[in-house]
């Protein structure tokens, strides 16, 4: 059951992150009253404390969930690097040289749209 435990806790902290920064720039915006909306929620009402909730936990929604999001597709399937010389030579050498932005040339010399030019340790074993 690690592996649960490891993307709860990779989950939870990318949340976490995103709830503090939500914090932090509601904070900012009522103190310097963006809008006049520190004046509109500390306006003298009788429900400050239902407006400044729905307020927070609006924006810790959606920070939380876009610091979530970003950590997800951050997640990489393994070590990426640019391809060098070196590594556009041995592709040449090999049939399968890039033959432009984002085409890379299959050994049966079909072109194969949308293929990355990064090349990842999976390259290696083809």
């Amino acid at each position: 059951m690690r592996q649960p435990t490891r993307l709860l806790t990779f989950m939870g902290s990318h949340a976490l992150a995103g709830a503090l920064g939500a914090l932090v720039i509601l904070t900012a915006i009522l103190v310097t009253d963006i809008g006049h909306l520190g004046t509109l929620v500390f306006g003298g009402g009788t429900i400050e404390w239902v407006a400044l909730s729905l307020l927070a936990s609006g924006m810790v929604v959606t920070f939380s969930s876009v610091a979530m999001a970003v950590g997800v597709f951050s997640l990489a399937q393994g070590p990426q690097r640019v391809l060098t010389a070196e590594d556009e030579a041995e592709l040449a050498a090999d049939g399968r040289a890039p033959t432009g932005p984002g085409r890379h040339r299959r050994q049966d010399g079909a072109d194969r749209p949308g293929a990355s030019c990064v090349r990842t340790d999976a390259d290696k074993r083809l």
